[in-house]
């Protein structure tokens, strides 16, 4: 009934017309309450933020008589935690067996709901089981599920069959925010540890899945939870400062090292229609990045140019350090605000592939490629117009981005922005449109006379 995109209510004599047309079906206060409040509704991906779901626990604890909003709170981020977010093995001494590692479920059994209440130190588990099977403490809602292992087959809401047992899942349109609410509790709500190495090693912040046909991508929303006012915040200063500490914390030379003289790295040697996957690698030793989107590399001892955009950092770990992997999930989500603080700050994000889906060898850049960027819903402008435009992003790695996009036949001239831009320029703009005007001053002749380059090559250089 509001934009869910912009935060508005809903108009108020709209919202009046609405509760008149239902009648006596309507309950006048909490319907006129519903459309008159403001909260975030949905995002791109079809899940709620944080501020519908602290909405949901407000309204439920009202209504129950077995937990507090507190108690609930804890609860629910538990739940959250020891369900999607929490790296562990098979064996759980706690009782909390959710299938291991291979064959994790989404719901939770009544013994396996009353350990989580006896680690939240909520006394009264079975009245708490029997309202939220009841359906009054959202955002628990009753499945019934066959007790064969193995078994997750997904039903119809009624679906019950003799010898199911009862069951409490979130429903998926929240499950996003409920595990930012589990991150957030399990570090006490500092952006820094949420995203330090010690919880991406015990955690799956970093990890991105499916709901109902959608992508979950966790650490996205805890970006955004972050950045919700908290108590006693009148504006959205503080929570932007945590958003950018908790950025900032995974450029820093120990979790984002330097390129260095010696490393081995895959080179690109040449590249086929199916992108970077079907293309032909060998290993090389990187020496010193030339400059202009070039770097020197080393076979043999005999030396040569090689583009950036055509190398590849080798992962020891078979992990991409975690920088890379937001910057991946940011350019699929079409977060491009996001996209541009990254780049300014890893060097040379061609570099990184990161293995989101089958394409072992993809690049954020890759996506950004093969999605068109999934256009961001506030401006319509892809992340290649951002990176073009964004004057604190080095000349150098806008290079070494802009020969990426073209070795992969992107479209320079046909990607037109549909709104006007917070960058300044309006809408129906090309990427080379804004190369050329919009780009930063003191780069504009440099990128134009890349782009012009490299264009004219490519052909010739594809074709033999």
């Amino acid at each position: 009934m509001g934009d869910p995109d912009n935060d508005k209510p809903a108009d108020p004599a709209v919202a009046e017309l609405l509760v008149e047309a239902l009648g006596p079906l309507a309950e006048r206060a909490p319907l006129l309450d519903a459309v008159r409040r403001k909260f975030h509704a949905y995002t791109v991906g079809g899940y709620v933020k944080m501020r519908t779901l602290d909405a949901v626990l407000a309204r439920s604890a009202a209504a129950a008589s077995s937990v507090d909003l507190s108690t609930l709170r804890r609860l629910v981020a538990r739940f959250a935690w020891r369900t999607y977010l929490e790296k562990r093995g098979k064996d759980d001494a706690s009782g909390y067996d959710i299938g291991g590692p291979d064959q994790r479920k989404s719901y939770v059994d009544e013994q396996q709901f009353k350990v989580l209440c006896r680690e939240v130190g909520a006394p009264r588990a079975d009245e708490i089981w029997a309202e939220a099977t009841a359906g009054l403490l959202s955002p628990f809602g009753l499945q019934h599920v066959s007790p064969e292992d193995g078994e997750t087959e997904w039903r119809e809401t009624g679906d019950v069959r003799v010898g199911d047992i009862a069951a409490l899942e979130v429903d998926s349109a929240l499950m996003l925010a409920c595990s930012a609410l589990a991150a957030l509790e399990q570090c006490d709500g500092d952006p820094v540890a949420i995203f330090s190495a010690d919880f991406d090693a015990r955690s799956h912040v970093f990890s991105q899945g499916y709901e109902c046909g959608n992508r979950l991508y966790i650490s996205l929303g805890i970006l955004d939870a972050l950045a919700l006012p908290r108590e006693g915040e009148r504006d959205g200063e503080a929570g932007a400062k945590r958003v950018e500490a908790a950025i900032a914390s995974l450029l820093t030379p120990d979790r984002l090292p330097a390129l260095h003289e010696g490393e081995t790295v895959a080179v690109l040697q040449d590249l086929h229609d199916g992108g970077p996957s079907d293309g032909r690698w060998n290993n090389s030793t990187f020496v010193k990045i030339k400059g202009d989107g070039v770097a020197i590399i080393s076979n043999a001892g005999v030396e040569r140019e090689h583009m950036i955009s055509g190398i590849q950092r080798i992962n020891a770990s078979g992990k991409a350090p975690a920088a890379a992997r937001l910057l991946c999930e940011a350019v699929a989500a079409g977060r491009n605000e996001i996209v541009v603080r990254l780049l300014r700050g890893i060097e040379y994000a061609s570099i990184y592939a990161v293995q989101l889906d089958l394409d072992e060898r993809a690049t954020a850049l890759d996506r950004a490629i093969d999605n068109g960027n999934s256009t961001d819903g506030s401006t319509g402008a892809t992340a290649l117009h951002y990176v073009i435009v964004d004057d604190q992003l080095p000349l150098d790695r806008k290079l070494s981005v802009l020969g990426l996009l073209i070795d992969h036949d992107a479209e320079l001239h046909t990607a037109r922005t549909t709104d006007s831009s917070e960058h300044g320029f309006p809408a129906g703009v090309t990427p080379y449109e804004a190369l050329e005007y919009y780009a930063p001053l003191a780069q504009r002749a440099k990128l134009k006379e890349f782009v012009d380059a490299r264009v004219a090559l490519r052909e010739p250089r594809r074709e033999a």
